[in-house]
């Protein structure tokens, strides 16, 4: 008896850590996300301004900034789960501007004020556009549900019909739902200059939706 309890517990322990581990990795994937989406839209940026638009300096990215909190003030009304969410945003990035602009580029980095400027407008286009993805969740989910539902009915269509299963087309359409999400993140993010996210979003969430159809039909009976 004292065998097979501890034997439990054990179980029990071994399937709980697996589960924080992968809940560990799959935040640790989001903000490696986000990391990099920053990263390249910053460093974008700062080629275009040395290399490409030298005499526009930090213009450009203040323009992105305006466009950015369109779009963002924009998809907050449409969205119904939120209530003023940009007035809240906005509030958070002047609080951070003001300290950045006012207090540490015056009196650290005075020289380089014109690349500061533009990794700072840079970070502020990064999180308004994080917000509009946020804020675009919902256009991911209906495609989900739709995605789903579907694949599942045409999954009991091919049972009942006498078709196959294919554990090849499972696994390689189940590979294929994490791109259809993460990459308008890594697109949006980092794309170079001001674009409707509704161009992004709207054909990656069809894609995701599309695979989750895909992956629910060759659902495997045990997976």
């Amino acid at each position: 008896m004292a065998k097979d309890y501890l034997e439990h517990n054990k179980t029990v322990i071994s399937r709980s850590s697996s589960i924080a581990h992968q809940l560990f990795r799959f935040f640790g994937r989001i903000v490696m996300l986000l990391v990099v989406g920053l990263v390249l839209s910053i460093l974008i940026e700062l080629f275009m301004v040395s290399f490409v638009r030298p005499e526009v300096g930090a213009e450009y990215s203040r323009m992105l900034v305006d466009s950015e909190s369109q779009y963002l003030n924009g998809i907050s009304r449409m969205n119904p789960f939120v209530n003023d969410g940009d007035e809240v945003v906005y509030h958070q990035l002047s609080r951070i501007n003001a300290w950045l602009f006012g207090g540490f580029i015056a009196i650290y980095i005075e020289s380089l004020a014109m690349y500061v400027e533009v990794m700072i407008n840079m970070f502020n286009v990064f999180v308004l556009r994080v917000c509009v993805m946020l804020f675009s969740f919902p256009v991911y989910g209906f495609c989900a549900v739709i995605g789903i539902s579907r694949g599942l009915v045409n999954r009991e269509l091919r049972k009942w019909g006498g078709g196959r299963e294919s554990s090849g087309q499972f696994h390689l359409w189940m590979n294929l739902v994490p791109f259809g999400f993460a990459g308008s993140w890594v697109l949006y993010l980092s794309w170079p200059g001001s674009i409707n996210p509704n161009y992004i979003v709207m054909p990656f969430a069809i894609f995701f939706g599309w695979m989750l159809m895909l992956t629910s039909y060759r659902m495997k009976k045990y997976l």
